[in-house]
C-alpha cells in the first residue's frame, strides 16, 4: 500500500488523503513511501521478541516497519528502520513549530473569537439565571425576617433593587477570580481582599467549556490530538482576554449619602484583578476544552498516534477533570455519612463536598494541605498530608485532636484513585505510542504535574482584612510540591500500567502462536 508522508511533520497518511491527519497541512505527491514489514522476529532497538504481525515493538514501542522513501524532485532515496528516524524527527519538530505559529494566524484567531463569544454569551445567560434566582431567594429571607420582627407584612418591592451578586460577579467567581472590597466611612478606610473562590462556582464554566471543546473539534474526525490542542490554545487565548476584559467592569462602586450630615458620604467598592483573571481563565479554558476535544473523538476512529506527545498532554487534562469529578462524589458520600451534616440540606452538602473534593484530589497525590491564620500578633499554622498526618504550630493538643478526627480514618485510600487512572492511561499510551514509550510516559507525567500545579495555584484561597481586627488567612497547597509529587506518582502508575498491558499482549501473542 502506498503511504504519503507529510512534508511538514513526517506523519504517515493513507493513500488518497488530501490533508495530513496530524497537522492538517495539504499533502502533495512529491514525497512518497513504500512500507514493508520487518521479517525479523526481534526488535532492532531492544531485541524484544514479537509476532510477525506486530507493527510496533511491545517492549519499547519502536516501529517494526521499514520505509523506503523517494523524493521525486531531487531523486534522493533512503531506507530507514522505523518512523522515528532523525529526518522524521526534524520534520515533526518543524511541523509542530509551524502549527504553533498557526495559532496566531488571523483565520484561527477569528475562529477562536467566534467560539469564545458564544461560550461567554452562554455563560452570561446561565449566570444571569442563577444570580437572579439567588437574589430572589435572599430577598425573600430578608423580608420574612423583617416582617416577623416588626409583626407586619411588608411589600417585596422594598428590596427589589437589592442584588447581593450579579451575573458578572458569578461569571468571574466561576473563574476563581479574587475580589477586593473597600469602604470609606468618615476618616476610616476598611478593606477585605480574597483570592480564588469556591470549587462549586468552577462547575459553571466547566460545563460550557467542555461543550465548546467538543463542538469545536467534532468535525476533525481523523485529526490527531496535537492539532486539537492547538485549536484549544487559540480559543483559550481569546477567551482569557475576553473574560479579563469583563473583569474591568465586573466591580461596582456604591455611594450612600450621609444620613446624619456629620460623617460624610459612605463609599463601598468592589473590583477584580485583570491579570489574575486572565491567567485563571487561560488555565481553566485550556483544561476543560481539552477534555471536550477528547470526547469529540468517535469510538470507531483513532485519534492518531502520539505525535509530538499530543495524546500524552491531552490525557493529562482529561484525567485531571475525571479525578476531580470522582473526588466530588467521594466527598459527597463522606460528608453525607458524617453526623454533623445529618440535618444539612442537599445544597449545603453539595457546597461543602465540592470544596472538599477539590482538596481530596490534591491530598490523594501526597501533597500537604496547609492552613495559616494571623490575627494581630497571634499566628496559627496547621497542615495535613497522607504521609505526614496532622501538624499544628504552635502545638495545641485540642486542635490537633479535632483535625485528626476530620482527616483521620481511611483518607489514605484516596491515593488509589489517581493510581488507578494512571494505570489505565499506561494502556492508552501503549496503544497510541509512535516513538519511545518511556519518553511519552514522561511527557504525560510532566504535563499532568503542570496541569495540577496550575490548578492548585489558582484555587489557593486567602483572605486579608482590617475590619474589626487585622486578619489574614490562607488555605491551599504548595504549587511546587503538587508539581513534584503528582508528576512522580503519574510516572510510576502509568509505567506500571504500560508494563502490565505489554505483558498481556505478549501472553496473548504466545497463546496464538501455540494454537
Amino acid at each position: 500500500m502506498n503511504i504519503l508522508h507529510c512534508t511538514h511533520c513526517g506523519t504517515k497518511n493513507e493513500q488518497g488523503a488530501l490533508y495530513c491527519v496530524n497537522d492538517g497541512m495539504p499533502l502533495t505527491t512529491t514525497y512518497g513511501a513504500q512500507v514493508t514489514r520487518s521479517e525479523s522476529k526481534y526488535c532492532s532497538n531492544c531485541s524484544e521478541q514479537h509476532s510477525t504481525e506486530a507493527v510496533y515493538c511491545t517492549g519499547c514501542g519502536h516501529s517494526l516497519e521499514k520505509i523506503s522513501a523517494a523524493h521525486k524532485e531531487s531523486g534522493f532515496h533512503q531506507t530507514a528502520a522505523g518512523s522515528d528516524n532523525s529526518s522524521g524527527y526534524l520534520h515533526s519538530q518543524e511541523g509542530a513549530l509551524k502549527s504553533l505559529q498557526d495559532i496566531f494566524q488571523k483565520d484561527n484567531l477569528l475562529h477562536a473569537a467566534k467560539w469564545s463569544g458564544m461560550a461567554a454569551a452562554t455563560l452570561f445567560i446561565l449566570t444571569f439565571i442563577i444570580s437572579s434566582t439567588f437574589n430572589s431567594y435572599i430577598q425573600g429571607l430578608i423580608m420574612d425576617e423583617i416582617s416577623s420582627e416588626i409583626g407586619m407584612l411588608l411589600s417585596p418591592d422594598i428590596l427589589q433593587n437589592l442584588k447581593l451578586i450579579t451575573a458578572s460577579d458569578l461569571l468571574l467567581l466561576g473563574h476563581m477570580s479574587g475580589v477586593s472590597y473597600g469602604a470609606d466611612i468618615a476618616f476610616a478606610s476598611f478593606h477585605l481582599t480574597t483570592t480564588s473562590g469556591l470549587f462549586l462556582f468552577l462547575t459553571i464554566p466547566a460545563v460550557v467549556l467542555i461543550l465548546a471543546g467538543y463542538l469545536m473539534n467534532r468535525n476533525q474526525q481523523s485529526s490527531a490530538m496535537l492539532p486539537r490542542l492547538y485549536n484549544n490554545l487559540s480559543f483559550a487565548l481569546v477567551y482569557a482576554v475576553l473574560i479579563a476584559f469583563i473583569s474591568l467592569f465586573g466591580g461596582a462602586s456604591i455611594s450612600v449619602p450621609d444620613p446624619s450630615g456629620f460623617i460624610g458620604d459612605i463609599t463601598v467598592s468592589a473590583s477584580y484583578g485583570f491579570f489574575a483573571t486572565f491567567i485563571n481563565a487561560l488555565i481553566i479554558s485550556l483544561i476543560f476544552t481539552t477534555a471536550g476535544a477528547v470526547l469529540s473523538v468517535p469510538r470507531s476512529v483513532s485519534p492518531g498516534k502520539n505525535t509530538s506527545y499530543g495524546v500524552s498532554i491531552s490525557r493529562a487534562a482529561v484525567n485531571t477533570v475525571a479525578g476531580l469529578t470522582i473526588m466530588f462524589f467521594a466527598a459527597f458520600i463522606t460528608i453525607s455519612a458524617h453526623d454533623e451534616f445529618s440535618t444539612a440540606t442537599t445544597g449545603e452538602r453539595t457546597l461543602v463536598a465540592s470544596q472538599t473534593g477539590g482538596y481530596f484530589w490534591s491530598l490523594s497525590q501526597l501533597a500537604s494541605l496547609s492552613f495559616d491564620a494571623q490575627m494581630d500578633y497571634e499566628q496559627v499554622s496547621a497542615s495535613y498530608s497522607v504521609l505526614g498526618g496532622v501538624k499544628v504550630t504552635p502545638y495545641d493538643p485540642y486542635l490537633e485532636e479535632d483535625l485528626k478526627e476530620v482527616f483521620g480514618g481511611y483518607l489514605w485510600l484516596l491515593v488509589l484513585i489517581p493510581l488507578a487512572i494512571h494505570f489505565w492511561t499506561g494502556g492508552v499510551l501503549l496503544k497510541a505510542s509512535s516513538g519511545n514509550l518511556l519518553y511519552e510516559i514522561g511527557a504525560y507525567a510532566l504535563a499532568f504535574g503542570i496541569v495540577n500545579a496550575a490548578l492548585v495555584s489558582i484555587t489557593r484561597f486567602s483572605v486579608t482584612t482590617n475590619i474589626s481586627d487585622a486578619f489574614t488567612m490562607t488555605l491551599g497547597f504548595s504549587t511546587f510540591a503538587v508539581l513534584l509529587f503528582s508528576s512522580v506518582l503519574a510516572f510510576i502508575g502509568t509505567y506500571a500500567g504500560a508494563m502490565f498491558f505489554t505483558s498481556r499482549v505478549n501472553s496473548n501473542t504466545a497463546s496464538h502462536q501455540a494454537a
